[in-house]
């Protein structure tokens, strides 16, 4: 019987915090709903120049690059023109074609010359049936992006070239580049992104594929690699380098054209497109975690905590515990994400985990805190009842002492 008894109030005590850590998950919830971009997302824990500008893919982006060895890309090379004549320009273009580089690829928009009306480029770039060349998109206010800016020589070219949008930041929303853009819906058409029609000219297909993703945005694999970049004199001695490969063609010095991404603060327009074509021709598409999924799992760890939190209170060393327990599961989340990023290319958001069973714990302690404090105000409102309406005191009640009488 005592068996018994002991099970069925164990089963109460169980539901009674198994109810209790339902509460305050749902309450957990709500406040995070409430504090939408102060304490919801990890922002709130960043620099205030990079407020609103946080993705759970820049750790997994710079463990990877940490743990992987740095290697050369042996498809794509680039060619820096800067402090080049227009002169030195047309030539270095005509030597990248007489090594019989696969595509070439200009992130260059260029201006009339100011100190000649002749310009070499021009010949240069129209000789070149393999050639792509940029064009600049203006940001959309509705749906559809609009041409904002193309070279200068565009109307005087004899034969066609095919050309690409230039735009580095797919979203056009972030600071920091981590997107990129397959094409962009124009009024005229989709206009392919530079990096899309150059990969797909180099390895026929990679640009469908990529198409066929139907995504509206993808992540740049910014993994461990480093690009060959060679100055004009420099190219007839590594023409090996330049043989077959994808030839990048611009500046990577210029100020204007540097952008922040999740491994540096300054990296320049040219190489952001060499690590989205390299993300393309190898297929390193990094797969986001599904929201449904993300959630149900930040969920499921805040309820747990809770609970946790629920049948350790009754112990002092319990709250030590479960600090443990949250130091443990943040550093548990943070491996296993950046082991199945570096091995799968899968980039699972773990923010809400995080988030929400920090909150969580606050909350549980939170109202825990109000609990305590209600009880305290009860005693003392009751002592003050008491004090101020006082039970009557019971009249005493003397007892006459009992005579037995006898008859005589």
């Amino acid at each position: 019987m005592a068996g018994s008894k002991d099970n069925g109030s164990k089963r109460i005590s169980f539901i009674k915090a198994a109810t209790g850590a339902m509460v305050i998950t749902i309450l957990t919830i709500a406040v995070a709903q409430i504090l939408t971009g102060a304490m919801t997302s990890l922002e709130a824990f960043t620099p205030r120049e990079k407020m609103n500008d946080f993705s759970f893919s820049d750790f997994y982006t710079l463990s990877a690059s940490n743990a992987n060895a740095v290697i050369p890309d042996s498809n794509i090379t680039i060619v820096a023109l800067d402090g080049c004549t227009r002169a030195q320009m047309g030539h270095a273009i005509a030597t990248i074609d007489s090594c019989h580089a696969s595509v070439i690829g200009i992130d260059l928009i260029f201006n009339p010359p100011t100190t000649t009306p002749d310009d070499p480029v021009i010949a240069a770039i129209d000789s070149l049936p393999n050639i792509v060349l940029p064009v600049t998109l203006k940001e959309p206010t509705g749906h559809c992006f609009t041409a904002a800016e193309a070279s200068y020589f565009e109307p005087l070219l004899v034969n066609e070239h095919e050309h690409g949008a230039v735009n580095i930041n797919g979203t056009f929303e972030n600071s920091t580049t981590r997107y990129f853009k397959a094409e962009f819906e124009t009024i005229h058409g989709p206009v392919p992104s530079i990096a899309t029609i150059i990969s797909d000219i180099y390895d026929p297909g990679a640009g469908s594929e990529l198409l066929e993703r139907d995504k509206d945005i993808e992540l740049i694999n910014f993994s461990s690699r480093v690009f060959n970049i060679l100055k004009p004199h420099e190219l007839s001695a590594n023409a090996d380098l330049l043989r077959g490969k994808i030839v990048l063609i611009g500046y990577i010095d210029d100020a204007a054209d540097m952008h922040r991404t999740p491994l540096v603060n300054r990296m320049p327009g040219i190489l952001i497109h060499a690590n989205t074509i390299a993300t393309i021709i190898g297929r390193e598409y990094i797969e986001l975690s599904p929201r449904w999924l993300t959630y149900m799992v930040a969920l499921t760890a805040c309820y747990m905590m809770v609970l946790a939190r629920f049948f350790l209170r009754r112990y002092k060393w319990g709250p030590m515990l479960v600090r443990l327990i949250q130091t443990g599961l943040l550093i548990g989340v943070l491996y296993l994400g950046a082991i199945v990023f570096i091995r799968n290319n899968y980039s699972f958001d773990f923010t809400p985990t995080i988030k929400l069973t920090i909150l969580g714990i606050v909350m549980m302690d939170f109202s825990t805190g109000l609990a305590f404090i209600g009880q305290r105000i009860a005693h003392h409102t009751h002592r003050l009842y008491r004090k101020a309406f006082p039970k009557p005191k019971k009249k005493d009640i003397k007892l006459l002492p009992i005579t037995s009488t006898s008859s005589k």
